[in-house]
């Protein structure tokens, strides 16, 4: 059963740090609370984060060892001094991930159980911190799961219970994205397109997700709302999509810099006479010109 659970365990620990991996740069690095009089210094918490992208640095296996075991230390003493601060969830988080690493080093019971731990102090965070809760939800879940037996019925329950926790949460999006790669290995195919469906309705522009979405689903094209209200270089305001709804358009984001920029903006120009008077055309210039573009495309006989 021990063996069972482990394994259990590691697979939820690998897609989870799939995840972690791809949103480093998004918002697993956003901060997720506001600090108060009894808060856990900033520069403590920049410090512990600092100590965990040292770690991944380390070339050797003892090394990367022992400056995890550093780093839990470091944040089991920030707790003690601050044990009701209300961000030192932040540095459960950073322990957990830490842990995560050391357990890969180190299969070992004893490193599973300082896991479980940290997690049961992590899933009492309030929803304020329900993106750094998630990871420990789901791995107390998993636990629970393997110790009782539970089919695959009883663990897709369990899944959609989950996801609806973290409903209308900072949390919701990455629920979304790791329950979609759990579901198809409980052969909830339902539930995996349910959650694919969802995470088009609810985050339709979000960056993060279209990144996942593309990355994951082998997916090339796929349906994202623009909206927004911009200004014209003639100063007239137009709003996606209210003002072009019925019409047919092409939204087209360039730079000068983009290295053939001509030849994809002639492309376009061929869309244009392909479908004369039907098909209408707004130019983003990245660039920040003044004029927004505007001489470069009209030298090259484009409206």
């Amino acid at each position: 059963m021990k063996r069972k659970v482990s394994n259990r365990i590691s697979q939820v620990l690998y897609l989870a740090f799939l995840l972690t991996c791809f949103m480093a740069n998004s918002a697993r690095s956003q901060e997720a609370g506001t600090a108060g009089p009894s808060s856990i210094p900033e520069t403590e918490i920049a410090s512990l984060q600092a100590e965990l992208v040292e770690q991944s640095k380390e070339t050797s296996s003892t090394s990367k060892r022992r400056a995890c075991k550093s780093i839990v230390r470091h944040g089991e003493g920030l707790i003690d001094d601050f044990p009701n601060a209300p961000n030192r969830f932040r540095i459960l988080a950073i322990m957990l991930d830490s842990q995560k690493r050391l357990l890969r080093l180190e299969n070992t019971e004893r490193n599973r159980d300082d896991i479980f731990e940290t997690c049961s102090k992590l899933a009492e965070a309030p929803d304020e911190y329900a993106e750094f809760r998630l990871e420990a939800d789901l791995l107390l879940s998993e636990r629970d799961l393997s110790l009782k037996g539970a089919d695959l019925k009883e663990r897709t329950e369990a899944l959609k219970a989950l996801i609806q926790r973290y409903r209308d949460t900072p949390g919701e999006a990455k629920s979304l994205m790791i329950a979609a790669l759990i579901a198809p290995k409980l052969e909830a195919f339902d539930l995996e397109r349910e959650l694919i469906g969802t995470m088009t309705e609810r985050f339709p522009g979000d960056p993060v997700v279209i990144g996942w979405r593309r990355h994951n689903l082998g997916v090339t094209e796929f349906d994202v709302l623009f909206t927004g209200t911009y200004t014209r270089a003639d100063g007239v305001s137009i709003s996606f999509p209210i003002d072009v709804m019925g019409h047919t358009y092409l939204i087209y984001f360039w730079s000068k810099e983009t290295p053939g920029i001509e030849e994809r903006l002639a492309e376009v120009k061929a869309l244009q006479a392909l479908c004369p008077g039907q098909l209408e055309v707004f130019s983003f210039n990245l660039d920040d010109l003044p004029d927004a573009g505007e001489n470069i495309l009209r030298a090259l006989d484009l409206d």
